[in-house]
């Protein structure tokens, strides 16, 4: 007789269940099956698929699906029950999950679930979800849930890590930002340390701020940055705007691509002020010029300095000084300016000239031109000053130098430092000599009937100018007139 062979896997064990009933039919009747039992039974069991999963992997940001297959097709249609579970991966934010039914068409051995990996800029490394059947109708998938272990590749690198520079008035805090190039799903770690800045301008801990040995910092999963503090130190000096630096190493998950932050330390004091003093020294002596810094300075401060001819003049009475640059280095409050003198045998007032200061930087300006004295160390006291102006009488001792006119043992000395330089003899003088140094400008007047006896040093007269009237000169020494 003909056999169907039955395709409802539920019918398996009711074909088995009655081959004892078909058995004692056969031997009832004589009759012979053209095909066994056990034949009957291989058939059906041959024609229920089984279900199985493909291995497969998914790029982030791709569109994916999952190949459910048969073993062989069938005449009725398979239905799956599925689901997708998170492991590392997690819905939505790494795919975009589902729970559903697949139906593979009677006569197919296979179909397919489609789904969305999420694209992102977060570095997470590869991850996993799982794609799960737990129920399926007309095929077998075996005594347990079906599962298969999907991976999502990450189309992101490990993140770049850097440090700007930072900026802080003193006192304040220097606040370094380290950056990600990109977030990470992972906590990343990083080293740094504080070193002092190189150069003329460098900060120096513990004076210019407080350093900081090798620390971890860490920039939570997810966040792009942290920030790096450095306190710093207030002062009275000033100083330039100076420089220390951070230093990142030893990154986790990241790479660094700027490991260092430049912090600048700003100053906030003023520049010192500088100021030079008026002094004076004795002929043949150095005029010594004290310049003064208010208060200490890291920065050295320069200047251009010469002197200036006045009553005084360089290279007889003292050595000129071209201009020249002068640099007081950093915290010295206080240096000289020395100016030598020359020495003479020429009774004179004393005599006066200046230096000037110019191009000066570091400092502020406050007294910046001097004036040098140098005063007379020759003993004769007879020269004429005109000190008593308007009163210029030969006789009124406060027209002479020593405060007393010369007499008869004296010499009268007439040179171009007087305060007045013109004279009037007005009465009968008597003195050992007169003489007129060259450069005098001024004229001394012999009044009428007035009588001038000089006597062995003679008369020298090399400038200005002498008004005889109708007097009575009277010189026992040589005279000499010239110029």
């Amino acid at each position: 007789m003909a056999v169907r062979y039955l395709e409802n896997p539920f019918l398996r064990l009711s074909l088995k269940a009655i081959s004892s009933l078909l058995v004692s039919i056969i031997f009832s009747t004589g009759c012979t099956l053209s095909t066994s039992i056990e034949d009957l039974a291989s058939k059906v069991e041959s024609t229920t698929p089984t279900v199985s999963i493909s291995d497969t992997s998914f790029t982030e940001g791709s569109i994916g699906s999952f190949t459910v297959s048969l073993s062989q097709p069938t005449t009725l249609p398979v239905t799956v029950a599925y689901t997708m579970v998170d492991e590392t991966a997690t819905s939505p934010a790494d795919y975009i999950g589902a729970t559903g039914i697949l139906t593979i068409p009677a006569g197919q051995s296979s179909g397919t679930v489609s789904i969305n990996i999420v694209d992102d800029s977060v570095y997470e490394g590869n991850e996993t979800f799982r794609f799960e059947i737990s129920a399926v109708n007309n095929a077998d998938m075996g005594p347990v849930t079906l599962s298969k272990q999907i991976t999502i590749t990450d189309n992101d690198s490990v993140p770049d890590i850097s440090i700007a520079d930072a900026s802080v008035t003193e006192g304040g805090t220097l606040s370094f930002t380290v950056s990600l190039s990109h977030a990470s799903k992972y906590p990343v770690t990083f080293d740094y340390v504080t070193q002092d800045g190189t150069g003329a301008n460098k900060a120096v801990s513990p004076g210019d701020y407080t350093a900081l040995s090798t620390t971890t910092a860490t920039i939570p999963a997810g966040s792009l940055t942290t920030t790096l503090s450095v306190t710093t130190l207030q002062d009275s000096t000033y100083e330039q705007d100076e420089l220390m630096n951070v230093v990142l190493s030893n990154p986790g998950t990241a790479n660094i691509v700027d490991n260092t932050g430049v912090g600048t330390i700003v100053n906030d004091d003023t520049s010192p002020t500088f100021s030079i003093s008026n002094v004076s020294a004795t002929e043949s002596q150095n005029v010594d010029f004290v310049i003064d810094i208010s208060s200490p300075s890291e920065v050295p401060i320069t200047f251009t300095w010469q002197t200036n001819d006045g009553t005084a003049v360089g290279g007889s009475d003292f050595t000129t000084q071209a201009p020249t640059l002068v640099t007081i280095p950093a915290l010295t409050t206080q240096i000289t300016l020395s100016v030598p003198t020359m020495n003479d045998s020429i009774a004179e007032l004393s005599e006066q000239f200046s230096i000037t200061v110019s191009g000066l930087t570091g400092a502020t300006a406050g007294v910046v031109t001097a004036t040098g004295t140098i005063t007379d160390n020759d003993s004769d006291p007879f020269m004429w000053t005109g000190n008593a102006f308007p009163d210029t009488n030969w006789t009124t001792g406060a027209n002479w130098y020593g405060g007393s006119a010369p007499n008869s043992s004296q010499t009268a000395i007439f040179n171009p430092v007087c305060a007045h330089c013109d004279a009037i003899v007005n009465s009968n003088i008597s003195v050992g000599g007169i003489r007129f140094d060259v450069g005098y400008t001024g004229t001394v007047t012999q009044s009428s009937s007035q009588t001038i006896t000089v006597g062995s040093s003679g008369w020298t007269q090399s400038s200005g100018n002498f008004a005889g009237s109708d007097a009575n000169i009277s010189v026992t020494g040589d005279v000499s007139v010239s110029g």
